[in-house]
Parts: structure tokens; sequence; C-alpha cells
């Protein structure tokens, strides 16, 4: 078993509990590999969840002996995506959502006590960018937190 389970205790996790939450009922939740992927318009109303790069593997302390001292950080960015043939609905459907998603991030900066995985940091939001499809608007917007697991953390 690795040190820290990445899609056990992170990836799954952050599908279940955004799913389970009412603030986002009618909206698709799932993990993407890539960060380019583009959701289609069918399942919009959406979050796509995905990895990114540039993780830090951590060993805190000098001579350290024990893996409890070992934290991984992981930033993960959260595509908000909706369809609408009306700009203002458009936008008030991307806003509502992502400020949601904020509001749920912050709720969650203790995400998983038992297994030391933490909400940290800054999140950063990139707001609306639009495209057509069909005669109709897509947008979407770009949450990006940064999450840290301790190793060790359920011994």
């Amino acid at each position: 078993m690795p040190s820290f389970e990445i899609f056990d205790h992170l990836l799954q996790p952050i599908s279940d509990r955004l799913e389970a939450d009412p603030r986002f009922e009618g909206v698709k939740i799932f993990y993407d590999r890539r960060d380019d992927e583009i959701v289609e318009s069918s399942l919009m109303p959406a979050i796509n969840y995905f990895l990114q790069s540039d993780w830090e593997d951590i060993t805190r302390g000098s001579n350290t002996a024990s893996l409890r001292d070992r934290k991984l950080t992981i930033s993960i960015g959260f595509g908000v995506w909706a369809f609408d043939i009306n700009k203002g609905k458009l936008d008030r459907a991307l806003f509502h959502i992502a400020g949601n998603l904020i509001d749920w991030l912050r709720e969650n900066t203790e995400f998983d006590r038992t297994n030391g995985v933490a909400v940290i940091g800054t999140i950063r939001w990139t707001p609306v960018a639009a495209f057509g499809e069909d005669n109709n608007m897509v947008g979407t917007q770009r949450i990006v937190a940064g999450f840290e697991l301790y190793s060790g953390a359920g011994i």
C-alpha cells in the first residue's frame, strides 16, 4: 500500500461528497484525467475535476525517520460548465455553481482528518470564458484548490 492513496482518499471522495451535497443537485460531477477536456453540452451543467502538475512530496525536518512527517501537496482543478442560449442565464448559472463550489471547498478545509487530507491555501478562480455551440453558448470557469495529504495519518 502506498503512503498516499490519492484515488481512494481524495479523488473518489470529492465526487461522492459533491454528488451528495444538495447545492449540486442536477449538476453532473466527474473526474477527468486531463485538464483540457471539454465537457459535452449534453452533460451540462457539470463540474469536471482533474489533477494538475507540479506536486510536492515533502519530508519535514532534518533526519526525519517517521513517515508521519511526510506530506504531499496536490493542486486540483475544477471546471464549471453550463450551456444556454441566453448569456445572462448562462453567467448566472456559472457564477451560482462556482460560488457554491468555492463555499464547499472552504467548508471542507479539513477534508478527511482520519486519512490526513486538507484543503490548503488560496483558491484561484478564473471566471467566464464562453464559446458558441449549436447556436447556444457554452460557458466555463476554472477553480483551482490545493490539497495536502499527510502520510501515516490513519496509523
